[in-house]
């Protein structure tokens, strides 16, 4: 049991009492930007001169060129039938022409992003991203122009499911090890559970002239995911091709899901600070698991609701390791998992900061650099580790660095809380960096 949960329980009656003489007369809360501390801002601009680390190849294979061509080649096609430029006298309607031309644009520079990407999640993710535009402008113009017939631009939704459902067996597949399994696979299989669970559901179907700008949302999301799954099978035969001895990860993926679970569930459930609770999944008030009495505009009350809040907004929307579920898509849920583990006891750490009366204000530069530099050095140990869960860490966090470093760059003149923002955001990527690797532990342990 955390120190916050064994002080939160052991002043409940106490607080009931305050609560109730509270309640008997009438408080106005204080914020803490109403006085802010100072900040001497000496040195800010060469904050952000410590270059961040190069995101790992979580994925040890390459899009190869030619899926690459075979790609832009998809995305030339859906795009070969509309007119360039696209004038007022083709199309009257000044949204759809704004809507098939912008989506064109956006299709065709993702390609140059999908050639420019340096590594492979980047490199399919521009792919599936130019599909997906090319795939609205083609369904766009399809279903304002006489000459094509839409369900001649795509793959019908029930072709695509029948493809979603033969690629879906096929994962995860082979590996060295199972943790480096779950770590190529779990990118994959979350393509293909997001287009299962949101993507392909409650929309109007791919033939429908009434709506052009829904029907070409209708045939970007088919495109998309033809790209992922297109994408998906392709990573997975170089990767296993690549092999010396592959063996099937699937089954100790699920023992480990299983074992997993229970702990995983009383885990949430100590996060509450309830041993019954019919939603531990859903994020509480930030009010009932802090004890300080800080106001909510706080820094580190702000950094402790957003992180909390975002944590379980993904918990939510995305499969981890729970009693009496379903073990499908095993490798992104041992992902998803691991990462729910690390960030509850990441946010109990922050929350311990606050609760103990850390500001988590920088008084100056100096120290806004040296919590930077902190959480380059926390995401440098997870790289060197050469695990693959605390590899994927690393691809993550090191994501996470980018709006900070825009709020304190040189140059920029940033305000207090925008100073506050950033130095929250490098406190919480060296936190989760930190507790990554107590979490690895736990889902080895759960291995056979």
């Amino acid at each position: 049991m955390s120190r916050r949960l064994t002080r939160r329980r052991a002043l409940a009656t106490a607080g009931t009492l305050v609560g109730t003489l509270a309640l008997a007369g009438c408080t106005t809360e204080s914020r803490y930007w109403e006085s802010p501390p100072s900040f001497d801002d000496d040195g800010l601009a060469s904050v952000t001169d410590r270059a961040i680390p190069d995101r790992p190849a979580v994925i040890p294979v390459d899009v190869a060129d030619d899926r690459r061509r075979a790609f832009a080649d998809r995305v030339d096609e859906l795009l070969e039938p509309i007119p360039d430029p696209l004038t007022v006298d083709t199309v009257p309607n000044g949204e759809i022409r704004e809507g098939i031309t912008g989506e064109r644009e956006a299709a065709r520079s993702c390609i140059v992003e999908m050639e420019d990407a340096t590594t492979t999640l980047d490199t399919a993710s521009a792919a599936a991203d130019a599909c997906e535009h090319a795939g609205r402008a083609a369904g766009v113009w399809a279903a304002v122009s006489t000459a094509h017939a839409l369900e001649d631009v795509t793959l019908s939704e029930r072709a695509l499911s029948n493809e979603m459902s033969q690629y879906a067996d096929d994962l995860p597949g082979e590996a060295p090890e199972p943790l480096e399994g779950a770590v190529v696979y779990g990118p994959i299989e979350s393509w293909l559970d997001t287009a299962r669970r949101s993507t392909l559901v409650g929309r109007s179907s791919i033939g429908n002239r009434a709506n052009p700008i829904r029907e070409g949302a209708a045939v970007g999301d088919v495109e998309r995911i033809r790209a992922e799954i297109d994408a998906g099978e392709h990573l997975r035969d170089r990767y296993v091709e690549g092999l010396d001895r592959p063996r099937s990860i699937e089954e100790d993926l699920e023992v480990a899901l299983e074992e997993l679970a229970p702990d995983v569930r009383d885990r949430f459930l100590e996060f509450h600070g309830e041993e019954d609770l019919e939603r531990p999944w859903m994020a509480p008030s930030a009010d009932d698991v802090l004890e300080s009495d800080r106001p909510r505009d706080h820094p580190g009350v702000r950094l402790f609701s957003s992180a909390m809040y975002g944590l379980f907004d993904e918990i939510r929307f995305e499969p981890v390791a729970w009693p009496e579920m379903s073990v499908d898509h095993p490798a992104h849920r041992l992902r998803t998992t691991h990462w729910a583990l690390a960030g509850l006891e990441a946010l109990e750490r922050i929350g311990d900061r606050v609760d103990d009366g850390d500001e988590l204000f920088p008084g100056d530069a100096d120290e806004l650099r040296g919590n930077r530099n902190a959480a380059i050095d926390a995401v440098d140990d997870l790289l060197g580790s050469g695990a693959p869960l605390e590899g994927w860490s690393a691809w993550r966090l090191v994501g996470r660095f980018a709006d900070p470093d825009e709020l304190v760059a040189p140059g920029v003149d940033a305000d207090p809380r925008e100073i506050a923002e950033a130095n929250g955001d490098y406190v919480w990527i060296a936190t989760m960096a930190r507790t990554a690797v107590e979490a690895s532990s736990v889902v080895e342990s759960a291995l056979p």
